[in-house]
């Protein structure tokens, strides 16, 4: 099985700065066991895997899922936007466990609009 998985840091310009967090991005989504390997082999504090056939993102740490992660969010959307999936001024809306997230797509930056539990 061939698949992408890239390592991005986030929250920073500079190479080896920031928070790392991996991506794989795939058509269909992929089985919870492949995806904890995944993880555990990336070996940073969490793995986001998105699948595009239903927008579902899902995040891992080497040993177990995780219901929201930030970094791993915006890895994502600037993976997307690397790959030419979307561009400056759209919005991508993430089917996820704690909810809907939405990430703003902006020349050089990505925005996201979190959920707030009260």
């Amino acid at each position: 099985m061939d698949l992408d998985v890239y390592q991005v840091d986030s929250f920073t310009t500079d190479v080896f700065k920031g928070n790392p967090a991996g991506v794989c991005i795939t058509t269909n989504a992929l089985s919870e066991s492949l995806m904890l390997s995944i993880a555990e082999e990336m070996a940073v504090s969490e793995t986001a895997f998105l699948a595009l056939s239903d927008m579902t993102l899902r995040w891992f740490t080497p040993k177990t899922e995780v219901k929201l992660c930030g970094h791993g969010t915006l890895a994502v959307a600037h993976i997307l936007k690397e790959r030419g999936q979307v561009k400056s001024g759209d919005s991508v809306n993430f089917d996820t466990l704690s909810g809907t997230l939405t990430a703003f797509i902006n020349e050089s930056t990505v925005e996201l609009d979190f959920l707030i539990w009260i």
